[in-house]
Protein backbone atom coordinates (compact mmCIF):
# COMPACT_ATOMS: atom_id res chain seq x y z
CA UNK A 1 0.00 0.00 0.00
CA UNK A 2 3.04 1.89 0.82
CA UNK A 3 4.34 1.50 -2.66
CA UNK A 4 1.14 2.36 -4.30
CA UNK A 5 1.01 5.69 -2.13
CA UNK A 6 4.36 6.95 -3.07
CA UNK A 7 3.50 5.93 -7.12
CA UNK A 8 0.50 7.90 -6.93
CA UNK A 9 2.57 11.06 -5.02
CA UNK A 10 5.11 10.66 -7.96
CA UNK A 11 2.27 10.33 -10.68
CA UNK A 12 0.98 13.60 -9.40
CA UNK A 13 4.57 15.27 -9.13
CA UNK A 14 4.86 14.57 -12.29
CA UNK A 15 1.62 15.61 -13.42
CA UNK A 16 1.87 18.76 -12.03
CA UNK A 17 5.39 19.25 -13.60
CA UNK A 18 3.99 18.88 -16.84
CA UNK A 19 1.12 21.41 -16.01
CA UNK A 20 3.66 24.21 -14.94
CA UNK A 21 5.72 23.06 -18.06
CA UNK A 22 2.80 23.58 -20.41
CA UNK A 23 2.22 26.82 -18.81
CA UNK A 24 4.86 28.73 -19.46
CA UNK A 25 5.34 27.76 -22.84
CA UNK A 26 1.93 29.34 -23.27
CA UNK A 27 2.93 32.27 -21.28
CA UNK A 28 5.97 32.40 -23.73
CA UNK A 29 3.80 31.66 -26.63
CA UNK A 30 1.85 34.62 -26.00
CA UNK A 31 4.56 36.89 -25.09
CA UNK A 32 6.50 36.61 -28.25
CA UNK A 33 3.19 36.92 -30.45
CA UNK A 34 3.00 40.08 -28.88
CA UNK A 35 6.17 41.47 -29.75
CA UNK A 36 5.04 40.80 -33.16
CA UNK A 37 2.70 42.24 -33.22
CA UNK A 38 3.75 45.81 -31.88
CA UNK A 39 6.51 45.27 -34.28
CA UNK A 40 3.89 44.54 -37.24
CA UNK A 41 1.86 47.46 -36.36
CA UNK A 42 4.71 50.14 -36.04
CA UNK A 43 3.73 52.87 -38.58
CA UNK A 44 5.77 52.81 -41.96
CA UNK A 45 7.81 55.89 -42.98
CA UNK A 46 6.59 57.60 -45.87
CA UNK A 47 8.67 57.97 -48.60
CA UNK A 48 9.02 60.89 -51.29
CA UNK A 49 9.10 60.05 -55.03
CA UNK A 50 9.97 62.06 -57.58
CA UNK A 51 6.81 62.22 -59.16
CA UNK A 52 5.72 64.05 -56.14
CA UNK A 53 7.98 67.27 -57.02
CA UNK A 54 7.71 67.06 -60.64
CA UNK A 55 6.23 69.71 -62.13
CA UNK A 56 5.91 71.63 -58.96
CA UNK A 57 7.14 75.42 -57.67
CA UNK A 58 7.34 75.55 -53.73
CA UNK A 59 7.75 79.27 -52.38
CA UNK A 60 9.94 79.19 -48.96
CA UNK A 61 7.77 80.59 -45.48
CA UNK A 62 9.79 79.93 -42.83
CA UNK A 63 13.38 78.82 -41.73
CA UNK A 64 15.05 77.82 -38.73
CA UNK A 65 19.25 78.28 -38.73
CA UNK A 66 19.02 80.68 -41.46
CA UNK A 67 18.24 84.36 -41.75
CA UNK A 68 15.60 85.25 -44.17
CA UNK A 69 16.73 88.91 -45.60
CA UNK A 70 13.59 91.11 -45.67
CA UNK A 71 11.96 91.28 -49.31
CA UNK A 72 13.53 88.24 -50.27
CA UNK A 73 10.72 85.29 -51.89
CA UNK A 74 12.84 82.16 -52.73
CA UNK A 75 11.39 79.84 -54.85
CA UNK A 76 12.36 76.25 -55.62
CA UNK A 77 10.90 74.65 -59.12
CA UNK A 78 11.34 71.08 -60.11
CA UNK A 79 10.98 70.19 -63.52
CA UNK A 80 11.46 66.78 -64.82
CA UNK A 81 15.22 66.40 -64.03
CA UNK A 82 16.58 69.71 -63.39
CA UNK A 83 15.91 71.91 -60.34
CA UNK A 84 15.77 75.76 -60.29
CA UNK A 85 16.01 78.19 -57.19
CA UNK A 86 15.23 81.52 -57.38
CA UNK A 87 14.47 84.90 -55.08
CA UNK A 88 17.65 85.42 -53.49
CA UNK A 89 20.39 87.04 -55.41
CA UNK A 90 21.38 84.58 -58.27
CA UNK A 91 19.39 82.06 -59.99
CA UNK A 92 20.77 78.76 -59.46
CA UNK A 93 19.96 75.54 -61.39
CA UNK A 94 20.64 71.72 -61.04
CA UNK A 95 19.87 67.98 -61.85
CA UNK A 96 18.41 66.15 -58.97
CA UNK A 97 16.60 63.11 -57.66
CA UNK A 98 15.47 61.51 -54.51
CA UNK A 99 17.44 58.55 -52.62
CA UNK A 100 16.16 57.19 -48.88
CA UNK A 101 13.85 60.61 -48.57
CA UNK A 102 16.60 62.65 -49.33
CA UNK A 103 17.32 65.45 -52.17
CA UNK A 104 20.45 64.81 -54.03
CA UNK A 105 21.46 67.66 -55.78
CA UNK A 106 25.17 66.79 -57.53
CA UNK A 107 25.68 70.07 -59.03
CA UNK A 108 24.44 73.95 -58.35
CA UNK A 109 25.20 76.58 -61.36
CA UNK A 110 24.11 79.95 -60.58
CA UNK A 111 25.05 83.18 -62.41
CA UNK A 112 27.47 85.28 -60.67
CA UNK A 113 25.41 88.89 -60.19
CA UNK A 114 26.26 90.64 -57.40
CA UNK A 115 23.85 91.92 -54.98
CA UNK A 116 23.33 92.98 -51.28
CA UNK A 117 25.75 91.26 -48.82
CA UNK A 118 22.83 89.64 -46.96
CA UNK A 119 21.27 88.64 -50.08
CA UNK A 120 24.93 87.09 -51.11
CA UNK A 121 25.10 84.97 -47.63
CA UNK A 122 21.39 84.02 -47.84
CA UNK A 123 22.16 82.40 -51.76
CA UNK A 124 25.44 80.98 -50.31
CA UNK A 125 23.61 79.55 -47.01
CA UNK A 126 20.67 77.72 -49.02
CA UNK A 127 22.93 76.32 -51.59
CA UNK A 128 24.88 74.43 -48.90
CA UNK A 129 21.71 72.94 -47.57
CA UNK A 130 20.50 72.10 -50.75
CA UNK A 131 23.51 70.49 -52.03
CA UNK A 132 24.15 69.07 -48.69
CA UNK A 133 21.54 66.16 -48.85
CA UNK A 134 19.17 67.54 -46.99
CA UNK A 135 16.23 65.03 -45.46
CA UNK A 136 12.70 65.92 -47.23
CA UNK A 137 9.49 65.71 -46.57
CA UNK A 138 6.06 66.45 -48.64
CA UNK A 139 2.67 66.58 -46.98
CA UNK A 140 0.08 67.74 -49.33
CA UNK A 141 1.03 71.24 -50.02
CA UNK A 142 3.83 71.68 -47.88
CA UNK A 143 7.77 70.49 -48.14
CA UNK A 144 10.27 70.51 -45.66
CA UNK A 145 14.17 70.41 -46.16
CA UNK A 146 16.50 69.53 -42.94
CA UNK A 147 19.92 69.70 -42.98
CA UNK A 148 22.04 69.69 -39.68
CA UNK A 149 20.72 72.74 -38.05
CA UNK A 150 18.69 74.34 -40.55
CA UNK A 151 15.25 73.87 -41.29
CA UNK A 152 13.93 75.56 -44.53
CA UNK A 153 9.84 75.01 -44.78
CA UNK A 154 8.30 75.16 -48.46
CA UNK A 155 4.25 76.24 -49.44
CA UNK A 156 3.58 74.49 -53.27
CA UNK A 157 2.90 77.74 -54.65
CA UNK A 158 0.89 78.09 -58.39
CA UNK A 159 3.06 78.15 -61.19
CA UNK A 160 2.10 79.22 -64.30
CA UNK A 161 1.58 76.85 -67.30
CA UNK A 162 4.64 76.34 -69.45
CA UNK A 163 4.97 77.99 -72.49
CA UNK A 164 5.30 76.47 -75.75
CA UNK A 165 8.32 75.67 -77.21
CA UNK A 166 7.36 76.56 -80.96
CA UNK A 167 5.82 80.07 -81.94
CA UNK A 168 7.21 81.28 -78.87
CA UNK A 169 10.18 84.42 -79.00
CA UNK A 170 12.55 83.18 -76.57
CA UNK A 171 15.50 85.59 -75.28
CA UNK A 172 19.08 84.29 -74.00
CA UNK A 173 19.31 85.06 -70.76
CA UNK A 174 22.18 83.80 -69.91
CA UNK A 175 25.13 80.87 -71.11
CA UNK A 176 25.74 77.72 -69.01
CA UNK A 177 29.50 77.22 -68.70
CA UNK A 178 29.55 73.88 -66.87
CA UNK A 179 29.63 74.82 -62.74
CA UNK A 180 28.24 78.16 -63.21
CA UNK A 181 25.60 80.59 -65.64
CA UNK A 182 27.18 83.58 -66.81
CA UNK A 183 24.92 86.90 -67.42
CA UNK A 184 24.52 88.88 -70.62
CA UNK A 185 26.70 92.46 -70.96
CA UNK A 186 25.66 92.67 -74.03
CA UNK A 187 21.61 92.66 -76.49
CA UNK A 188 20.99 88.82 -76.04
CA UNK A 189 20.30 86.65 -78.79
CA UNK A 190 16.73 85.71 -79.67
CA UNK A 191 15.19 82.06 -80.53
CA UNK A 192 12.19 81.69 -82.62
CA UNK A 193 10.99 77.81 -83.32
CA UNK A 194 7.98 77.47 -85.87
CA UNK A 195 7.42 74.29 -87.73
CA UNK A 196 10.94 72.93 -88.23
CA UNK A 197 12.42 76.23 -88.78
CA UNK A 198 14.58 77.92 -86.21
CA UNK A 199 14.86 81.44 -86.77
CA UNK A 200 17.40 83.53 -84.65
CA UNK A 201 19.57 86.72 -83.72
CA UNK A 202 22.62 85.31 -82.42
CA UNK A 203 24.10 88.52 -80.74
CA UNK A 204 25.10 90.21 -83.64
CA UNK A 205 24.59 88.15 -87.04
CA UNK A 206 20.90 86.65 -87.76
CA UNK A 207 20.04 83.28 -89.34
CA UNK A 208 17.89 80.69 -89.61
CA UNK A 209 18.16 76.03 -90.11
CA UNK A 210 15.76 73.23 -89.37
CA UNK A 211 15.55 71.41 -86.66
CA UNK A 212 13.38 68.49 -85.30
CA UNK A 213 12.01 68.42 -81.56
CA UNK A 214 10.60 65.79 -78.77
CA UNK A 215 9.16 66.65 -75.78
CA UNK A 216 13.01 66.45 -73.89
CA UNK A 217 15.60 66.91 -77.09
CA UNK A 218 16.52 69.39 -80.15
CA UNK A 219 17.98 67.84 -82.94
CA UNK A 220 19.74 71.03 -84.75
CA UNK A 221 20.60 70.98 -88.36
CA UNK A 222 22.62 73.37 -90.23
CA UNK A 223 22.31 77.19 -89.76
CA UNK A 224 22.94 80.02 -92.37
CA UNK A 225 24.25 83.05 -91.38
CA UNK A 226 24.91 86.65 -92.25
CA UNK A 227 28.74 87.50 -91.68
CA UNK A 228 28.69 90.76 -90.64
CA UNK A 229 31.82 91.10 -88.08
CA UNK A 230 31.15 91.55 -84.55
CA UNK A 231 32.65 93.04 -81.35
CA UNK A 232 33.00 91.88 -78.20
CA UNK A 233 31.04 91.29 -76.21
CA UNK A 234 28.54 90.07 -78.81
CA UNK A 235 31.22 88.16 -81.01
CA UNK A 236 31.80 85.91 -77.64
CA UNK A 237 28.00 85.52 -77.22
CA UNK A 238 27.42 84.80 -80.84
CA UNK A 239 29.95 81.71 -80.91
CA UNK A 240 28.44 80.05 -77.76
CA UNK A 241 24.73 80.51 -78.54
CA UNK A 242 25.89 78.84 -82.34
CA UNK A 243 28.05 76.16 -80.43
CA UNK A 244 25.05 75.42 -78.36
CA UNK A 245 22.85 75.24 -81.42
CA UNK A 246 24.50 72.19 -83.20
CA UNK A 247 23.44 68.40 -83.09
CA UNK A 248 21.23 66.84 -80.62
CA UNK A 249 20.47 69.16 -77.23
CA UNK A 250 18.02 68.51 -74.16
CA UNK A 251 15.61 71.30 -73.44
CA UNK A 252 13.66 71.72 -70.80
CA UNK A 253 10.66 74.43 -69.78
CA UNK A 254 9.62 75.96 -66.76
CA UNK A 255 7.05 78.34 -67.30
CA UNK A 256 8.34 81.00 -69.30
CA UNK A 257 11.96 79.96 -68.88
CA UNK A 258 14.24 77.65 -71.06
CA UNK A 259 17.30 76.01 -70.85
CA UNK A 260 18.95 74.27 -73.68
CA UNK A 261 21.84 72.02 -72.56
CA UNK A 262 24.96 70.09 -74.16
CA UNK A 263 26.25 66.90 -72.55
CA UNK A 264 29.43 68.53 -71.42
CA UNK A 265 27.52 71.31 -69.47
CA UNK A 266 27.63 74.09 -71.98
CA UNK A 267 23.83 76.07 -72.54
CA UNK A 268 21.65 78.77 -72.65
CA UNK A 269 19.23 79.88 -70.73
CA UNK A 270 16.06 81.89 -72.21
CA UNK A 271 12.82 83.50 -71.15
CA UNK A 272 9.42 84.02 -73.20
CA UNK A 273 9.19 87.14 -71.05
CA UNK A 274 8.99 90.66 -73.32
Amino acid sequence: MRMAARGGHTLRMITARRVLTGSLLVAMSLVAAACGDDSSSSEPVDTVSVAQLQGNTYELVGATGIEVPAGSALTMTFAATNLSIAGGCNTMTGGWRIESNRLMVPRLAQTDKACDEALMTFDAQIAQTVSGQPVITVTSDQMTLLKDSVTLNFRESVRAEDVPLEGTQWTVTGTLEGDATASLDTEPATLLFNNGTLELFAGCNTGSGGYTATDTTIEFGAIAITKMACPEPASTLENTVLAVLQGTRTYDIEGTKLTIAADDGTGLTLTSAP
